[in-house]
């Protein structure tokens, strides 16, 4: 049989009895012109249209599970992933799609990077507590006691130790990344004074100052009277993961609390 230039990797090569690649294992896909190539690869292309992958086809020099699995990790591809897949178009189709994608968004620069709708979650992470989730919003997220008329748009109920107006957490977009900046006291409210009982940040015993503006990043726990609350980014996770990691993580420790 002739040599064939695979599409995958650039190399002349005589394709094997399976139809793959001898240099880097790939199924050969993307011949428009199925004259570029010999009789017999052409009769078996008409017979047998795309492919399947396997666990030994390789893009880029990289196995196509691996790849993919390092694409389902970005927020950014899963929901893409499930309607190809959906669609029946096989994985290393879809592998090698992304992989284009990726690149193509790496030569446009910061821009490249979508504003996700919903910025991230505040997920309680205390011991005994329920894993309730709070949606976060562009702007400032308040932060208190679900007690009174007025609730805050984050509301922890059953903790005698909370604020009715604890704290704020601002949420900005920047570009290329969504900025988290947690306060103490109401924020730009009419009251400008600190919390009863203090905000603590990943379990250090300094409460966050009245005037301080504390930028916090995904991962990041925060205290409000003694309930914790773990924050997660948009940008990197879905609901779901986030989820499945904050209730496997192990629990940071409580701040103690001395009442007023």
């Amino acid at each position: 049989m002739k040599e064939i230039v695979c599409k995958n990797c650039d190399q002349p090569v005589v394709p094997g009895p399976n139809l793959r690649c001898s240099n880097c294992n790939a199924r050969f896909w993307g011949y428009d012109g199925l004259g570029q190539l010999p009789a017999g690869v052409r009769a078996y292309l008409d017979s047998n249209p795309g492919g399947s992958a396997s666990d030994e086809e390789r893009l880029d020099g990289r196995p196509v599970r691996e790849i993919l699995a390092g694409l389902q990790a970005d927020v950014r591809w899963i929901k893409e992933i499930e309607q190809l897949r959906a669609a029946g178009v096989e994985d290393f189709e879809i592998a090698r799609r992304l992989l284009a994608k990726t690149i193509e968004n790496q030569q446009d620069g910061p821009d490249a990077i979508e504003r996700p709708d919903t910025p991230g979650w505040l997920i309680v992470h205390s011991e005994g507590l329920e894993a309730t989730e709070f949606v976060l919003h562009y702007g400032q997220n308040s932060i208190g006691a679900g007690r009174g008329d007025t609730r805050p748009d984050i509301a922890i109920d059953d903790d005698l130790f909370v604020s009715r107006e604890h704290a704020v957490l601002e949420v900005t977009w920047e570009e290329t990344h969504v900025l988290f900046v947690l306060t103490d006291g109401p924020g730009n409210g009419p009251r400008q004074s600190p919390s009863l009982n203090g905000t603590f940040v990943n379990g250090r015993p300094s409460r966050i100052s009245p005037t301080e503006r504390r930028q916090i990043e995904h991962g990041d726990t925060i205290q409000i009277g003694r309930t914790k609350l773990a924050l997660r980014s948009a940008l990197q996770e879905n609901l779901d993961q986030a989820r499945s990691r904050v209730q496997s993580a192990a629990y940071l420790k409580t701040v103690e609390i001395q009442p007023a």
